[in-house]
């Protein structure tokens, strides 16, 4: 799996913490029961491992939480004698290989009903014209500039269409208000079992400012 989501990232926070000793599988356990503890409507969680950097470098297990379009990769890594976490709040990325085949098979199938029309009128007799072989080129040539127009019109009518599908589509007040509200509140469980696990290794509390995630997108 190819490295993703930092392209279409909104929202990210990280924080290296020194002295905080935790293994990855423990934190995204926690993470997970405090996520679910929130009752985060239409979330679902899962992991997922992105690599280091090119195709055979080595894969690093997140945690992702998902919901209505948006997902947050959540990391989280020992660091010499500190531990380090981070979240991306991403938008999905657009779908070009569908959009591009979709494309594709319309012009196919534009240019074989192009031919199949050439051969139709190859066949055609027109006794009433003079002379009927010059006539009959004028009209194949013609009709195929006409099936290639209605062939361009066709596909931008299709792109039209599967746009929204395959494309993310302009945000909107709702859709900036829920992805926010969706952030906040895994940042909000992120927060809390760091929280937890410093008061039991007798660690200071991260302040609001150090727990606060910066939010890239959204026209901002």
């Amino acid at each position: 799996m190819k490295n993703g989501g930092i392209d279409t990232a909104i929202g990210h926070w990280a924080q290296l913490m020194e002295g905080m000793s935790e293994s990855p599988q423990h934190f995204y356990e926690a993470v997970t029961a405090a996520v679910e503890r929130r009752e985060i409507p239409e979330c679902s969680l899962r992991h997922v491992w992105w690599r280091e950097g090119g195709v055979f470098s080595a894969k690093r297990k997140y945690l992702r939480a998902k919901r209505a379009g948006h997902h947050i990769d959540i990391c989280g890594a020992p660091f010499g004698n500190a531990f380090f976490a981070s979240s991306w709040l991403c938008l999905p990325p657009p779908n070009l290989a569908l959009a591009v085949i979709l494309v594709i098979a319309g012009c196919i199938v534009g240019f074989f009903l192009t031919v199949d029309l050439i051969n139709v009128l190859k066949t055609m007799q027109m006794p009433q014209f003079g002379t009927t072989e010059y006539w009959r080129e004028r009209l194949i040539e013609q009709s195929v500039w006409l099936a290639l127009d209605v062939l361009g019109t066709l596909l931008v009518f299709i792109f039209g269409i599967i746009r929204p599908l395959f494309f993310p589509s302009r945000e909107t007040y709702y859709r900036v208000d829920t992805a926010e509200m969706f952030y906040r509140a895994v940042q909000n469980a992120v927060a809390e079992v760091i929280q937890g696990l410093r008061t039991e290794q007798g660690l200071r509390l991260l302040t609001e400012d150090e727990l606060k995630p910066i939010m890239r997108g959204f026209g901002r």
